[in-house]
């Protein structure tokens, strides 16, 4: 795997040896596609939005923004901007967690995208990893 990255896998932080990928891909970029242009509608107009549909919400300088779990479950990365902020939702359907971040990281915005690699089968863990789209670097 590292051959296709640029990414400096000595400063690892955790032991790369026990992650597997999840896939037999030679590099499981891009296989899990991002949402880099979401389409929101009112809850309340929605025909496909259940009632008690759970999900993320972020509000920026008054712009709120919901995203529904059954979506990020699918896509688990949403780049997006709120607020007038560039900002990444993701969820990780294996332990229910979601985090925002703002995208900005010295003078450009990065496009998160998931990867199917960060099973570490023998501990029974999982953890999603994300990489940046502007270089082949990894990002826990």
């Amino acid at each position: 795997m590292a051959a296709a990255w640029e990414t400096d896998f000595s400063k690892a932080t955790v032991d790369l040896n026990e992650l597997l990928v999840g896939l037999p891909y030679a590099d499981p970029r891009d296989l899990i596609p991002p949402i880099d242009d979401p389409q929101f509608e009112i809850a309340s107009e929605s025909t496909w939005l259940a009632d008690q549909e759970p999900g993320i919400v972020i509000e920026i300088e008054g712009d709120a923004r919901f995203y529904p779990l059954s979506v990020l479950t699918r896509h688990e990365i949403v780049n997006d901007a709120v607020g007038g902020v560039p900002v990444a939702v993701t969820y990780c359907p294996l332990c229910n967690t979601a985090v925002s971040f703002d995208r900005r990281f010295g003078g450009d915005v990065l496009r998160k995208q998931p990867m199917l690699i960060g099973t570490v089968a023998e501990k029974g863990q999982a953890s999603a990893v994300a990489h940046r789209n502007c270089q082949a670097s990894m990002d826990e």
